[in-house]
C-alpha cells in the first residue's frame, strides 16, 4: 500500500518514463526500418505498388548496355519501357491466372518455338537467321552450369524478357480473340470505299483576309479550345520552354588561321615519302577504290585525271572543311571481274575463330600452288558457301557488287594466277581472279586526302558564351530579354512543343546532357535550382555539342513560357500553339459572311475573283486533287444532292463552295470478306500498342525518374 501511495503521489515520475519507453521503441522501430527509408531516398519509381530502385536500375542498365554508344537516355527510356511493361503484364497476367511454364521456357529459348526476343538477340547478321549453333553452345554451358560470369546476369535478363514477351502475347490473343467486326459494319464500310463523287468547287483561301484586317479575342481563342479540348487534352503535366539559341560560327580569323594551317599541311604532304603512314598520322582518308570521274566531286574531278601522280591538289574548299588531295594512282577499270573463292565461316569479332580459318586456307592454298589438288575440288571440299558446288566459281560481278573489301581485292588489287586470303563480314576466304572483261576502257583514279574542318576557336567559343552569360545574367524574366534582344536581328524566341517531365530532347537542339538539364530547370527537379515560375529564365547558359562535333556549336538561355496541367488547357497554355487555325476559323466566318448563301458555285468565285474548278472521282479519302486533304468538303460533296449548290463549308486549306455533278452508282462489293478480314485485324493490331497504356491507367505509376536523371 505504501508503494501504491508513493506511485499516486509520485505519478509524473510514471508518465515521464512511459513517455520514454515510447520514444525508445519509435526510435529504435526507426533504426529497424533504416534500410526502408534508404530504400524511398533511392525508389526512382513505384508501378503497381512495386519499387524500382535506382541502383537495380543502374545495374541492369550496365547488364544490357555495357559500354555501348548512343544516346544514354534512349537507353534507359527503352529500358523503363520494359520494367513498366514487365510489371503491368505479370500483374494482370497473375490476376487472371496465366503463367509461361518452365517446358514452354525452354522452348521459347531453345526450341522450334523461339521467342522474337532470341530471335532479335542471336540472329546472325550474315543469314539473318539465328544461329543455332551458337544457341545450343549457350543451350549446354547452362545445362553444365559452365555458362561465362559475365554473360551470366544478361541471360538472366533475357530470360525475365522472354516471360514478359509471352506474357504479353497472351494477353493480347485473349483481347484480339474477342473483336471482330461484324457483317452490317463490313458492308457499310465496302459501300464507303466504293462511293465516288465529282463536284465543281471553288475555294476561297483564307489569306484573301490580311492577317491586320482580324481582331482576335480571348473568347475566339476559348471557342476554337473548347471545339477542339480533346486534341489537347493532356493526361501529364507539360511544360512548355521559349529559348534563344546563340550559334557558335568561326569568325574570319579562325577560318584564315585553319587555311594557314591546311597550306603548310599540304607542304607536307607533297614531300611525303610514305603516303600511307602520312594519311595515317594525320587522320585523312586513304582508300583502296579507284574512282571514276562522275563519282569524285566536281571540285577535283577534272585536276585529278590530267595530272601526274604524286601530285598534290589543294587546299580547296569542300562542305564545311579545307581539303587536299594526293593523285596515288590510275588505272584503266574492268568493267566485270570473273573470281572464285573458297569461304570458311567465322565470327569475325572471335580471333581464335579467324586465325583457324587462315591457317586452314593457306594450307590449301599451299596445295594447289604445289599442284597436289585443284581449287575446284578443295572448293567443293572445304568452302561453306552455295559456290562450293561450282568449285568457288562466283560468276562475272560488276564494280561494287561484292562487299567492299571483296570488290577491291578482284577489281584493283588481285593479279591473274595468284591467290589471296582476305577477311569479310562473311568469314574468311582463298580468292582467285579468273578473268576481266574491259568495255569501256574508263579511267578510275586512288587518291589520298587529308583535311581540316572549318571549326570556331575556343576563343570564339569562349566570346559567344560570354555574350550569353551576360545577358542570362542581365535579365531575369522572358520579357526582360524580348526587350533587351528587341533590336537583335540575328537572334530569335523559339518555343518548344509541350514537354513531359521526363523527356530528353528537344527538336531543335538534339538530345544529350544538357537538353535534358534544360527540362529538369524547367521542371524543377534539378536541386541545384530553384523551381522557376511562369516567365522566369534560367541563371545558366546551356552549352549544347552534337554528337557529330568536337566542340560546343551552340549556348542557350531557356525560360519557363507556360505550365499546363493535366486535363483540358488554359487559353493562355496553348496561345501560340492555336493562334493560326483560330485566325484561319475567324477568317473563314467573315468570308462565309461575305459569301450569304451563293446561287451557284461561279457567283462565289466571283465574289473573290478565284477559279472554278472539278474534282474527280472523290472518295472517302478525302483527297482533293491539286488541293489536298479536305474530308469535310468531300464529305459533303458525298451527301449533297446531284446539282445543288452547298452552303459556304469551312475546309482546312480555305473556304469552299461545291456542287456535285455525278455520283456513279455504288454496285455491291465482291470482296465483303477481305475488307471485312482488313478490318478486323487493323482494329486488332490497336489492342498491341494499347494493352500497356490500358495496364498504366488501370493500375497507376507513379515515375520519379527525374529526381535522378
Amino acid at each position: 500500500m505504501a508503494l501504491i501511495s508513493k506511485i499516486r503521489k509520485n505519478s509524473w515520475i510514471m508518465v515521464v518514463m512511459v513517455a520514454l519507453g515510447l520514444a525508445g521503441f519509435i526510435l529504435m522501430s526507426g533504426t529497424k526500418n533504416q534500410g526502408f527509408l534508404s530504400s524511398d531516398r533511392t525508389t526512382m519509381a513505384e508501378i503497381a505498388g512495386q519499387k524500382i530502385d535506382i541502383n537495380e536500375f543502374n545495374r541492369l542498365e550496365q547488364t544490357v548496355y555495357g559500354n555501348s554508344s548512343g544516346d544514354p537516355y534512349a537507353r534507359r527510356n527503352a529500358l523503363w519501357n520494359y520494367y513498366m511493361e514487365k510489371i503491368l503484364v505479370e500483374d494482370e497476367a497473375a490476376e487472371i491466372g496465366i503463367g509461361v511454364g518452365k517446358e514452354e521456357l525452354l522452348d521459347l529459348q531453345f526450341g522450334t518455338n523461339l521467342s522474337p526476343v532470341i530471335t532479335r538477340n542471336l540472329q546472325d547478321p550474315n543469314t539473318g537467321q539465328v544461329d543455332r549453333n551458337r544457341l545450343l553452345q549457350f543451350k549446354t554451358a547452362i545445362e553444365n552450369n559452365t555458362l561465362d560470369a559475365s554473360i551470366r546476369p544478361f541471360w538472366a535478363y533475357q530470360e525475365k524478357d522472354i516471360v514478359r514477351e509471352r506474357l504479353k502475347e497472351k494477353l493480347v490473343n485473349m483481347i484480339t480473340k474477342g473483336l471482330y467486326v461484324p457483317t452490317w459494319q463490313a458492308e457499310m464500310m465496302a459501300n464507303e470505299q466504293n462511293s465516288k463523287v465529282d463536284f465543281l468547287y471553288t475555294r476561297i483561301p483564307f489569306d484573301v483576309i490580311p492577317d491586320g484586317d482580324v481582331a482576335l479575342s480571348d473568347q475566339d481563342y476559348k471557342a476554337y479550345l473548347d471545339e477542339h479540348a480533346s486534341e489537347f487534352t493532356q493526361k501529364e503535366q507539360v511544360r512548355r520552354l521559349e529559348y534563344v539559341v546563340f550559334d557558335v560560327i568561326p569568325s574570319a580569323a579562325d577560318t584564315a588561321a585553319i587555311y594557314q594551317q591546311m597550306v603548310e599541311l599540304t607542304d607536307a604532304f607533297r614531300r611525303s615519302e610514305d603516303d600511307s603512314l602520312f594519311i595515317q598520322n594525320d587522320g585523312g582518308v586513304l582508300d583502296g577504290t579507284y574512282y571514276k570521274k562522275s563519282e569524285l566531286a566536281s571540285t577535283i574531278a577534272d585536276t585529278v585525271f590530267k595530272v601526274l601522280p604524286e601530285t598534290v591538289i589543294g587546299p580547296y574548299f569542300d562542305l564545311d572543311s579545307y581539303r587536299s588531295v594526293k593523285v596515288l594512282d590510275r588505272m584503266v577499270l574492268p568493267d566485270s571481274v570473273r573470281a572464285r573463292h573458297i569461304l570458311i565461316r567465322a565470327d569475325m569479332t572471335n580471333q581464335q575463330e579467324v586465325q583457324q580459318a587462315a591457317r586452314t586456307l593457306d594450307s590449301l592454298r599451299v596445295l594447289i600452288n604445289s599442284g597436289v589438288q585443284t581449287f575446284e575440288e578443295l572448293a567443293s571440299q572445304f568452302g561453306q558457301d552455295g559456290s562450293s558446288a561450282k568449285g568457288g566459281d562466283l560468276g562475272y560481278a560488276a564494280p561494287n557488287q561484292m562487299v567492299k573489301s571483296f570488290n577491291d581485292l578482284i577489281f584493283f588489287e588481285a593479279k591473274p594466277d595468284s591467290l589471296y586470303i582476305i577477311g569479310t563480314q562473311f568469314g574468311v576466304h582463298l580468292v582467285e581472279v579468273t578473268g576481266r572483261k574491259y568495255l569501256t576502257n574508263e579511267e578510275g583514279v586512288r587518291l589520298g586526302y587529308v583535311s581540316r574542318p572549318i571549326i570556331p576557336s575556343e576563343e570564339t567559343q569562349r566570346h559567344m558564351e560570354q555574350e550569353a552569360v551576360t545577358l542570362a545574367t542581365e535579365n531575369n524574366t522572358l520579357d526582360d530579354l524580348h526587350k533587351a534582344l528587341a533590336d537583335r536581328m540575328d537572334l530569335s524566341f523559339e518555343t518548344t512543343g509541350p514537354l513531359l517531365r521526363n523527356a530528353y530532347s528537344i527538336p531543335a537542339l538534339g538530345s544529350g546532357q544538357s537538353v535534358r538539364n534544360i527540362i529538369r530547370w524547367a521542371f524543377g527537379d534539378d536541386p541545384s535550382y530553384t523551381a522557376p515560375e511562369v516567365g522566369d529564365l534560367c541563371k545558366d547558359v546551356f552549352a549544347i555539342q552534337q554528337p557529330d562535333k568536337f566542340y560546343t556549336d551552340k549556348f542557350v538561355i531557356a525560360g519557363l513560357k507556360n505550365v499546363q496541367k493535366p486535363g483540358p488547357p488554359s487559353v493562355a497554355a496553348v496561345k501560340n500553339d492555336i493562334e493560326l487555325a483560330v485566325l484561319n476559323k475567324k477568317k473563314a466566318e467573315m468570308i462565309i459572311e461575305k459569301l450569304g448563301t451563293p446561287g451557284s458555285v461561279q457567283e462565289a468565285a466571283s465574289k473573290y475573283n478565284v477559279a472554278v474548278d472539278t474534282a474527280r472521282g472523290a472518295s472517302f479519302s478525302g483527297l482533293i486533287p491539286e488541293v489536298g486533304n479536305e474530308p469535310k468538303v468531300v464529305m459533303n460533296a458525298l451527301k449533297l444532292d446531284l446539282n445543288t449548290t452547298s452552303a459556304p463549308i469551312e475546309g482546312s486549306s480555305g473556304v469552299f463552295v461545291i456542287m456535285p455533278t455525278l455520283k456513279p452508282a455504288v454496285s455491291s462489293a465482291p470482296n465483303l470478306q477481305l475488307i471485312r478480314r482488313t478490318a478486323s485485324t487493323t482494329i486488332r493490331s490497336q489492342v498491341q500498342t494499347r494493352l500497356v497504356n490500358f495496364l498504366k491507367e488501370k493500375e497507376g505509376v507513379e515515375d520519379l525518374r527525374a529526381k535522378f536523371y
